[in-house]
Parts: C-alpha cells; sequence; structure tokens
C-alpha cells in the first residue's frame, strides 16, 4: 500500500537529490565526481524500476466486473475468468495497456459472443465465456483476451478490405493471417454502424498502436475450438525515458518529458490573478 511505499520513495528521492549534486560537481571538472554521478544515476534507474514493479491485479483486478456490465447491456451473462493477475510488470506498461485491453474486451462482448439461443442453435453452450490473462516470460508480458463467440469472419474481412480498398480487387485472395492483420488498421470496420461497443470508428488500432508504442507486438487469431483472441506482447518493463527536473517547495520533481509541450520563462509582468487564484500569462493566454 501506500504506506509501505512511503519508505522506499523518501529513500528515492535523497538518491534523487545526491545523483544531482553530483552531476554539478561532475560539471565543475571533477572526474571523481563524474564516476559517482555515473553510479548513482544507474542505482537511481535500478531504484526507479524496482519501485514501479507492481501485480497485474493493482491495474486490472476490476476488468471482470466491467466486462460484465457491458454483457449486461446487451442481455448476455458470460463467464468472465482473469488469469495471472499475481504477474509483477512495470506499472507505467500495465496503465499504457488498459485502454487497449479495455478496447478487446468491448469487442469480444459486443462483437465476439452471440445470443443464447444462436449459441444453442450453433451447438453452444447457452452461456459464453470471456478470458483475460497474463503471463510473463523472457522479459516479455502475453497478454490475451480470448472468447468462444463467432470468431472473425475471414470472408468479412476480405470484403470489407476490398470495399476499403486495402486490398486489390484483381489480386488472389490473401490468406487467412493477412486478413486477420487488417482488424488493427486504423478506420477498419466489416460493419458500417458506429455503436458505442464498437469504439465510435476508432477500432482495434489503438490496440496495435499502443503495443508498438511500448516496443511490442499485436496478433489476431481464430481459435480452433470456435471464437477469437488477441495477443498483446511488450516488454516487462518500461522503455527508458528522459526526465524533466524540477525544483519546487524545497523538492525535487521528474516530470517525463513527453509530457511536457513546452518550456517558459515566466517574467513577473505575466503573473496576475484570476478568481483569487495565481495565475500566469502565456502566449497571450
Amino acid at each position: 500500500g501506500d504506506a509501505e511505499a512511503a519508505p522506499a520513495l523518501e529513500l528515492f528521492e535523497q538518491r534523487l537529490r545526491a545523483s544531482v549534486q553530483a552531476v554539478r560537481a561532475a560539471q565543475q571538472g571533477s572526474s571523481r565526481a563524474a564516476l559517482a554521478a555515473g553510479q548513482l544515476g544507474q542505482a537511481l534507474q535500478d531504484e526507479l524500476a524496482r519501485l514501479r514493479v507492481v501485480e497485474v491485479d493493482t491495474v486490472f483486478g476490476a476488468m471482470g466486473q466491467m466486462a460484465r456490465d457491458i454483457a449486461k447491456e446487451r442481455g448476455l451473462e458470460p463467464e468472465v475468468r482473469l488469469a495471472g493477475l499475481s504477474v509483477r510488470a512495470d506499472r507505467l506498461v500495465l496503465q499504457r495497456l488498459k485502454d487497449p485491453v479495455v478496447q478487446l474486451l468491448r469487442n469480444a462482448v459486443g462483437h465476439g459472443l452471440e445470443p443464447a439461443a444462436e449459441r444453442a442453435a450453433r451447438g453452444k453452450p447457452p452461456q459464453g465465456h470471456v478470458t483475460l490473462s497474463f503471463e510473463a516470460a523472457g522479459g516479455q508480458l502475453l497478454v490475451r483476451v480470448a472468447d468462444d463467440g463467432r470468431g472473425l469472419d475471414t470472408d468479412r474481412l476480405w470484403e470489407a478490405g476490398l470495399r476499403l480498398g486495402l486490398l486489390s480487387p484483381g489480386a488472389p485472395r490473401p490468406d487467412d493471417g493477412a486478413l486477420l492483420r487488417l482488424v488493427f488498421t486504423p478506420g477498419f470496420s466489416t460493419s458500417p454502424a458506429v455503436t458505442n461497443l464498437s469504439g465510435r470508428g476508432m477500432g482495434l488500432s489503438i490496440v496495435a498502436e499502443a503495443a508498438a508504442r511500448l516496443g511490442g507486438t499485436a496478433q489476431a487469431l481464430n481459435r480452433p475450438g470456435g471464437g477469437a483472441e488477441f495477443r498483446l506482447s511488450v516488454p516487462v518493463g518500461a522503455l527508458s525515458q528522459e526526465l524533466l527536473m524540477v525544483r519546487a517547495g524545497g523538492r525535487l520533481f521528474g516530470i517525463p518529458a513527453d509530457g511536457v509541450e513546452r518550456l517558459h520563462r515566466a517574467r513577473p509582468a505575466d503573473r496576475l490573478t484570476l478568481g483569487g487564484r495565481p495565475a500566469v500569462r502565456v502566449g497571450g493566454d
């Protein structure tokens, strides 16, 4: 919990201060300080990585109930199973996977599972099944979202690919693997209707894009026994990040550089008060 993490965070902040001081000393020309700065920097990076590793359950523990709620809106009551919640990975990786996994679960319920009557006509049990599982091996985190529903209709994928200009009408029909990869194309859809469950046209491209940003891959396949499965494979640890170091209120903070839009040096004349709260004028705003 937060109480348990407080001592570790305090130690991390102390090491961060020491690292900054060492860097300053190194800038003054001390080779010994430069070596110390490098060693402290590595120790700091190792400590930060350790602090960020958490169990999957902390980010995805509520996904089962979310999938059941979505299914209930469609009159379905599937069995939703979560596995591998004790697997540990970088919190940043898990947080960046959260939206893609939600999209996959919504698609499994909204497009994959059939109503009970349709399942019965196909000789299936009336209750559908959706599984979200996590596995870590070889430095990779493997996330699977599977269902026992209709599966991915490759004939419809082929027709949609032709309609959207993604496939050449005169070319031979691609194999099933190539057709399944089409689902990750931005704007791709086999249905002209846009609903809350279809992601409002965003489709599954956000899933592949999120995996690629983490240095991983996304794969879609049809299960031999019926239904579809989506796999995301990404590094267990987050990629290295550049930080903007900021001192405020006597404390030192590291802000991820990719979250910084621009830097602005505020002059005294730029400062003002709006609604009783301090503000600063930036570019006329």
